[in-house]
């Protein structure tokens, strides 16, 4: 059995390499070392999720990380017993999430407040009053959702902007706190919300995979949907 791992990141940064010159040679890397799923690198960052056997990941990793010239960012880590990839893939994008909507949002400047698994998870217990919000796509939020969380109906994130128009006028004055799989789309949702007249909005540190990795699965209900060939864990 394949001691492989899987890793997921991303970062928001202004890239001070040549994107497609870059993603040749961080490709060919990737065949070179057999790792196998996406990246992309954008005018915005980098978007990751990979998987390899164990000791090419990580001497990919270093590779990958002095290439673009940034320190290891925070990593969701797990193991199976195959590689969760079929391919390895890098594309070049002006963004490595979608947009929400029109209203534009710069993650390196716009932001909204982090709160930790561990404190989530104490708010959950003490009945904190809150919204909960699924910032995910519907078929994510019917694989399994947090305890009394709530969602727009969104399909697709490019349409969470206008989706945003059916939230209770008063959610802009209750705590809410938005979350997703890793913490990335939080990172525009959160923003886009405190633009849009919501006044106490929290993004949830590094998303579901995060707080299964901090707390554990408590008032977590269902699996969890991730984008490879596991489809959900």
């Amino acid at each position: 059995m394949m001691n492989v791992k899987n890793v997921a990141f991303y970062s928001f940064f202004k890239p001070s390499y040549e994107l497609q010159k870059t993603r040749d040679i961080l490709y060919q890397r990737m065949l070179d070392l057999k790792v196998k799923g996406s990246i992309i690198l954008g005018d915005e960052g980098i978007n990751c999720s990979i998987s390899a056997v164990g000791e090419d990941m990580d001497t990919f990793l270093q590779f990958l990380f002095e290439t673009i010239g940034i320190n290891t960012p925070a990593l969701k880590i797990s193991f199976s017993p195959e590689i969760a990839f079929k391919r390895a893939r890098i594309k070049v994008k002006p963004d490595i999430v979608a947009k929400p909507g029109m209203t534009p949002i710069d993650p390196m400047k716009d932001c909204a407040p982090y709160i930790s698994p561990e404190e989530f998870h104490q708010w959950i217990k003490d009945n904190r009053k809150m919204v909960v919000l699924d910032t995910r796509n519907d078929f994510e939020y019917k694989t399994g959702r947090f305890k009394d969380s709530i969602h727009l109906g969104t399909k697709h994130f490019a349409d969470f902007e206008n989706d945003l128009s059916k939230a209770p006028q008063e959610w802009q004055d209750t705590t809410v706190v938005a979350f997703c799989t890793g913490g990335i789309r939080c990172e525009k949702a959160a923003p886009l919300m405190l633009k849009k007249g919501f006044h106490k909005v929290y993004q949830l540190d590094g998303g579901i995979l995060n707080y299964f990795e901090k707390v554990g699965r408590d008032y977590f209900d269902g699996d969890c949907f991730v984008f490879d060939e596991r489809i959900a864990i």
